[in-house]
């Protein structure tokens, strides 16, 4: 089951993609979208109060409209593995998405020792057969985003690049986040071990080369990398989505020096030429999708 983010992201290139546009409702309203999928789900709980997996899509859908202290409170009503005396019949099997959500939701809050914390909780179970990757990768980025990339440098030291572990996609995760680490040290010779196997495995992941670029503070590369993207029609819905505009974060969430350079990139005339001959980017009332 696609998770409420993955949805609203797809949702979402497609209003943006000119070859898919005219399956979209007249005047797509991505907050509105949420709202009514919050309700639903509301109901499918109500239903059944067994589903930790609902309480789940709950959190994430009021994460997306910036509801992070509702969401804190969906979670923390069945931190027990009980919602009221009914037992939740998936709690061991998304035990380990639950302690992510509520490190997410922390970190939407301030709360940044929290959330670690949970990350830390969460990286202690193993991720379908091995290591486990993705919130050991989600830890790394929080402790880059709250401006400590020594402690996201030895995160992502947990990882080994070659590992079976990791898949194309999560090892071009793992490079952009050691590589913009390493960047925040002011590891540049290191870091242009990253920036060069992002370039020769783009496809893998094609946002990281962006980001890594970004991180160098290289605009010049990085309106490159995502002008490539914007004119290739299959990347082109989800490089629209990077550069349309959203709600801001909470105060209490850091703004990074990527987000930075990237309000930077989009204004750039070869940027905005790029963006219009791809058919334009959007205002949605949401979070951002990327953050």
């Amino acid at each position: 089951m696609m998770s409420p983010i993955a949805i609203l992201s797809t949702l979402i290139d497609v209003s943006l993609d000119p070859r898919l546009r005219e399956a979209m409702p007249s005047g797509f309203d991505g907050r509105a979208e949420v709202e009514r999928d919050l309700s639903v789900t509301r109901r499918i709980v109500s239903d059944h109060p067994e589903s930790l997996s609902a309480t789940l899509m709950i959190a994430d859908y009021l994460m997306q409209l910036g509801r992070g202290e509702e969401a804190l409170t969906e979670l923390e009503a069945v931190r027990s593995g009980k919602r009221g005396s009914t037992a939740l019949k998936d709690w061991d099997e998304k035990y380990i998405w639950w302690l992510d959500a509520k490190a997410r939701t922390y970190l939407m809050l301030g709360r940044y020792d929290d959330g670690v914390a949970a990350f830390r909780r969460a990286m202690k179970f193993k991720e379908g057969d091995g290591r486990n990757v993705s919130q050991t990768i989600n830890l790394g980025y929080a402790q880059l985003r709250f401006g400590r990339p020594a402690d996201a440098l030895a995160t992502v030291s947990l990882l080994k690049p070659e590992s079976a572990e990791l898949s194309p996609y999560g090892r071009m995760e793992m490079r952009g986040l050691q590589g913009c680490a390493r960047l925040a040290l002011g590891q540049a010779a290191s870091a242009k071990d990253d920036l060069d196997y992002a370039a020769a495995h783009e496809q893998d992941n094609p946002g990281v080369l962006t980001m890594l670029r970004l991180c160098a503070g290289d605009l010049d590369g990085a309106a490159a990398a995502i002008i490539h993207r914007l004119d290739d029609p299959e990347l082109r819905p989800a490089a629209l989505r990077y550069l349309s505009d959203y709600d801001p974060p909470p105060a209490s969430y850091p703004v990074s020096p990527v987000d930075t350079r990237r309000s930077e990139l989009k204004v750039r005339p070869d940027v905005q030429a790029a963006i219009a001959r791809a058919g334009g980017v959007r205002r949605f009332r949401l979070q951002d999708p990327e953050i």
